[in-house]
This record gives C-alpha cells, structure tokens and sequence, in this order.
C-alpha cells in the first residue's frame, strides 16, 4: 500500500504523480508542495521526482584531460587540437578555453519534463550556445580577467534562449570566474603563466 509512497521536501524538490501514464498532478503548487505524497503502487501511479534547483557545468570549451596526451608529449608546448581541445574563438580571432556552471530553477514542471526528451541535455547546449555568441562578441581582453561581465552576457543570453525553447525554467546565475578561462598553452608559455 505504501510502496509509491515519499516526502517532498519543497524548496529543493518536487514529484509528479502519473496515474496510467498521464500526468495527475503537474501544476507547480502540486510538484513543490512540501509534505508526504502517496500514489496508488504502480503501474496505477507513477512517481516522477526531480530537483528544483540543479546546476550544470560544461567543460566543452575545455582542454582534452591530461590522458589523451601522446606518450613524450609535454603539457607545456602540447598544440591546441581541436579533434580533442575544446575552444571559443573571441571577437579578436583570439582562442580561449572555458569552463561555467549554470545555475537555474524550475518553473513549470511539466513543460520540463514532458515536452523534452531530456531538457537538461537542451540546457546544456543552449548554455554552450551563448557561451559562443557572447565571446564572439567579445575581445580577449574583454573576457580573459573580466569574467563577471562576460558571466552576466551569458547568463541573459541563456535566458533568451530558454524562453525561446520552451523550457519552463528560470536562469537563475551562469558563474565563470578567473581561473575558469584559460588561454592556450603557446600563449601561456610566452606569458610565463606555466611551471
């Protein structure tokens, strides 16, 4: 009898209930509502749970791992290669490496998880979208130290973008701070930023 049954804690997460495989209750007041939920066992009523609040980091604009170097390889004169590297090209035609964590909130629970087959998945490349429009916006000096600014574009980019989609969520921040941009290893070389 209570084996479809949970607690809700509200303010981090929620539960829709499928009963036959239909939403039952997926209004936003029903999906955060604190407190006990009991559904029929299934295959009557389904619970479907999910966080609130998640965030989400993109390392596509990152260096390859250090194991993907070739054997004799050294990490300090090791070219950009972008079969392994990934890279964001700034206005100035000046590369960058990149690494942000998104942070955002559901609003509407069902458009996020019924209307996508995998709606962070969605998120994650429209993040990785604006990311590369706000940088060639940008120039290198505009984005390498002054990443706050450069975290703000994003960020109101990304809600462009998420309104556009569809996706019943709020972008609630998109962090990239100094030490997530990096320049790459010719150009840190000729800096003196590696040991």
């Amino acid at each position: 009898v209570f084996s479809n049954t949970s607690a809700v804690e509200g303010d981090s997460e929620g539960v829709i209930i499928l009963r036959f495989g239909q939403p039952h209750s997926s209004s936003p007041s029903d999906v955060w509502k604190s407190g006990i939920r009991f559904a029929m066992p299934y295959p009557l009523e389904e619970r479907v749970p999910l966080a609130r609040e998640t965030p989400l980091k993109t390392e596509f604009f990152k260096y390859a791992p250090i194991g993907q170097l070739s054997i004799g390889e050294s990490m300090a004169n090791r070219p950009v290669n972008a079969d392994q590297d990934g890279y964001v090209l700034t206005r100035d035609n000046k590369i960058l490496h990149i690494t942000a964590t998104l942070n955002y909130t559901i609003l509407e629970p069902s458009k996020y998880v019924f209307e996508f087959a995998d709606a962070q998945a969605v998120l994650k490349v429209a993040l990785e979208s604006a990311i590369t429009h706000v940088a060639s916006e940008n120039k290198l000096d505009d984005i390498y130290g002054h990443t706050g600014d450069f975290s703000i574009k994003v960020r109101d980019r990304l809600s462009i973008l998420a309104n556009e989609y569809g996706l019943g969520v709020r972008i609630k921040s998109v962090n990239v701070s100094n030490a997530d941009v990096e320049l790459p290893f010719q150009v840190r070389k000729a800096r003196g930023q590696l040991e």
